[in-house]
């Protein structure tokens, strides 16, 4: 993998962090709404085992989400780290760039370069930013 399609992956992980929180979210007033309704339910043997198959799925599930978000979260963790390990003024262009997600044009007004400056820097600091990889 290159290092643009590696710092690239920081905006998918990103919005992967994002989705699974809001759909951890919208699971679980779901399942608060569906826990509610069976606890009210009138108790027998094979009501109570329903409610320990749904209580039992909704924990797999749970656990599922939690997977998803920290394996995001750790992707993510990786760019930073990487990008944090390089010289600066390339560090804070690759981290405007792809942490922030500025464009090249925003990149260098924050910066005070010209877009033709930015642009040349963000090729050794993509080079740097494989260096230091290694």
């Amino acid at each position: 993998m290159t290092a643009k399609e590696e710092l690239s992956q920081y905006k998918y992980a990103r919005d992967k962090v994002e989705e699974t929180l809001e759909e951890y979210e919208k699971y679980k007033t779901r399942a608060e709404k569906v826990t509610s309704i069976i606890s009210d339910m009138p108790r027998g043997g094979q009501s109570s085992d329903k409610v320990a198959d749904n209580a039992s799925i909704m924990a797999d599930l749970s656990r599922q989400y939690e997977e998803r978000w920290l394996q995001a979260e750790r992707e993510k963790l990786k760019v930073e780290q990487n990008i944090d390990s390089i010289e600066e003024p390339y560090q804070t262009l690759l981290r405007k760039r792809y942490v922030e997600g500025l464009s090249f044009e925003e990149v260098a007004e924050k910066m005070n370069y010209t877009y033709s400056a930015i642009t040349k820097m963000h090729g050794k600091a993509l080079y740097l930013y494989l260096c230091a990889k290694k």
